[in-house]
């Protein structure tokens, strides 16, 4: 069977110690398809590049000049601009483990080419702690085809994006749930992230404001031209295998 490309969309704003991580994540993908990561930042007086050559155009950095309106008009222009037919969520303050990209597009054709799918597990993780497998799947390492997104007029609406799609997609009826409990692929991280737009209560505009304020509170937050140099901080692989092992 032949495979897809996918299409990873990552939003991105002012932490780049976070992007360095996404962006290593996605380099170490095992997935044989063809694949691109489009980084959407809109931090006004922040301009990136990446430090990775060999990748040429499959790591595409955009840089608005400003704030978009809201994360719905900044996740659908990642979309607007993927070459691909699939799209997966890359959030910029998660993990990726190598696998996560051949896990997808392999539930994705078990299921029948769904328009939407959702993985049932992923691991938690607290800087510090222990990795934990948790049985409930996280919109980040959701995947879908682009048809659909246009279909259900993507995430437009108030409220967080990736909530407002996943609820466009159950009403559809073409959401679909895969079983990786044997081999979750993605890592949430709570404990230890600079401005965790989860944690934020209130009005969406008000909870992406105390999101900016925190970011730029960060001593390691920079502005002007900065070359992301991508890179883990520590071997993810071998923290979530000790997890399972221990």
């Amino acid at each position: 069977m032949s495979l897809p490309g996918v299409s990873c969309v990552c939003m991105t704003y002012g932490r780049t110690w976070l992007l360095a991580e996404a962006i290593e994540a996605y380099i170490r993908q095992d997935y044989l398809g063809p694949s691109e990561l489009i980084v959407v930042n809109d931090f006004t007086d922040m301009t990136i590049t990446v430090d990775c050559e060999q990748y040429g155009d499959r790591i595409k950095i955009i840089n608005l000049p400003k704030r978009m309106p809201s994360l719905n008009d900044k996740f659908d222009l990642g979309v607007e601009v993927a070459q691909y037919p699939l799209i997966a969520m890359w959030d910029d303050d998660d993990i990726c483990l190598p696998h996560r990209l051949s896990q997808s597009v392999d539930a994705w054709q078990q299921l029948g080419e769904p328009g939407y799918i959702s993985l049932s597990h992923h691991y938690n993780y607290s800087q510090g702690r222990q990795p934990q497998i948790v049985a409930r799947g996280v919109h980040g390492s959701d995947m879908f085809t682009r048809d659909t997104y246009v279909a259900l007029d993507g995430s437009q609406g108030s409220g967080h994006n990736d909530q407002n799609f996943v609820t466009k997609a159950k009403e559809d009826g073409i959401f679909a749930i895969f079983d990786n409990s044997s081999a979750p692929c993605y890592v949430y991280r709570w404990g230890g992230i600079t401005g965790h737009q989860s944690c934020y209560g209130g009005s969406v505009e008000s909870s992406m404001q105390r999101f900016h304020l925190d970011v730029v509170r960060d001593p390691r937050f920079l502005t002007g031209k900065i070359m992301i140099v991508p890179a883990w901080s520590q071997d993810y692989v071998s923290l979530c295998e000790s997890s399972e092992n221990g």
